[in-house]
């Protein structure tokens, strides 16, 4: 199963090569939390203002089946690191 993710991204003016993301929230969280996700992009504009900075708004999939089949492993394997998912 896919899901949409919107990922809020900053970056300095004078370095929009380098930019960091700020927060992420998949498509069912924001239509649970319509409100949540609009204090989310808020912040991130009052925390990185403009002029110095910029902030962008991204849309990605993801597979959510991936996503769930990792905290379906035991402990021991999740805790290990960084999961990659295809």
């Amino acid at each position: 199963m896919k899901a949409d993710v919107l990922m809020i991204w900053a970056a300095e003016y004078m370095a929009l090569d380098a930019p960091w993301m700020v927060d992420a929230w998949d498509e069912f969280s924001i239509e649970n939390n319509p409100e949540g996700w609009e204090e989310a992009v808020a912040k991130a504009h009052a925390e990185h203002p403009a002029p110095k900075h910029t902030v962008k708004i991204v849309k990605a999939q993801v597979d959510l089946s991936a996503i769930t089949d990792l905290f379906m492993k035991t402990p021991e394997v999740a805790l290990t690191g960084i999961e990659e998912t295809s």
